[in-house]
């Protein structure tokens, strides 16, 4: 496609688009979407009428997508091996375009890519479910795969904190406004901060408590291998398919293998879940979707240092 949007695109060869955005709505912008077939061009969309405005919103919600710590340099080391990989954690046109379906030239259907880039580029809102279904099925994919999914995890969240940044997805169901949980203690405080710093993600109790259990799964599948060299407990994910019921059935199970390998150095985190599922309820609203990307972004965000502390005193 033509959106060549420096520090948006990855393209290094245009850089008109960011002087674009320091200039007043006095003309409008075209954007033309193409396909090269041999040497023929196939056009697939065309975006008119953008003003300058709209580009200036897009790079500041790309800049606040992208300052968290979990997407730094120094946190990424942790858990993305490929240099070349990290540079890649950030929001591009190009990074949801690897999210969507990519057969637009097979189908008379809407490409999805196009559809979700001519919302963003008009400020039109965006289903959460979809874009909930598009991200996880995709990490589903790595999941199942190579098992090697933190580098696709951490592109999801840009995605989803970019698309947050410019409110075109809402928590279209109520937020737990009581999700505060009563337990205090030092990393409970850093927990909870962390909650409120990322309050579009973490919107209620059934959000967090899938996101800490997968924290605590992390730890005990590498405890698991270091002591079997396997991760038999994996399975127990049913692939990142989990319901309610499945996901709270972890909770006890995680605690029975942890003392089996006597290395249950978590008790602390272990009381926030608990209190976090209390504040969740039954019937939960989010759907098996939404659970299972809290959970694997868990996985993915273990070695965050707000987790750091009972190990260390341990």
């Amino acid at each position: 496609d033509t959106v060549k949007l420096k520090k948006i695109s990855a393209e290094e060869d245009d850089y008109i688009l960011p002087i674009m955005q320091d200039v007043n709505d006095i003309f409008l912008l075209t954007f033309l979407f193409y396909e090269k077939i041999s040497a023929k061009f196939m056009i697939h969309m065309v975006l008119e009428d953008i003003y300058p405005s709209r580009l200036r919103e897009l790079f500041k919600a790309k800049e606040k997508a992208e300052d968290h710590e979990y997407l730094k340099e120094e946190y990424l080391k942790k858990v993305i091996s490929s240099k070349k990989s990290m540079k890649n954690v950030e929001f591009y046109f190009g990074t949801l375009r690897e999210f969507t379906k990519k057969e637009f030239s097979k189908s008379k259907a809407p490409d999805q890519y196009l559809s979700l880039t001519e919302k963003i580029f008009k400020n039109i809102s965006i289903d959460k479910g979809l874009i909930m279904n598009l991200l996880i099925e995709k990490i589903r994919e790595s999941f199942r795969g190579e098992g090697y999914y933190n580098l696709i995890v951490l592109k999801a969240q840009v995605i989803l904190n970019f698309l947050l940044a410019l409110e075109l997805i809402k928590n279209t169901m109520e937020v737990n406004d009581l999700s505060e949980i009563s337990i205090k203690n030092n990393l409970s405080e850093k927990i909870e901060k962390f909650f409120k710093e990322n309050d579009g993600t973490f919107y209620n109790a059934q959000a967090k408590s899938s996101f800490l259990l997968g924290v605590l799964t992390k730890n005990l599948l590498n405890i698991q291998y270091n002591e079997r060299g396997s991760n038999p407990f994996i399975k127990r994910l049913k692939n990142l398919t989990m319901n309610e019921r499945d996901i709270k059935s972890l909770y006890p199970q995680i605690i029975n293998k942890l003392e089996e390998y006597d290395s249950n150095y978590y008790q602390q985190l272990e009381e926030i879940i608990s209190a976090y599922l209390t504040l969740s309820g039954t019937n939960w609203k989010i759907s098996v979707d939404e659970i299972n990307y809290y959970f694997v972004l868990g996985l993915t965000l273990y070695k965050l240092d707000i987790f750091k502390l009972q190990k260390e005193e341990k």
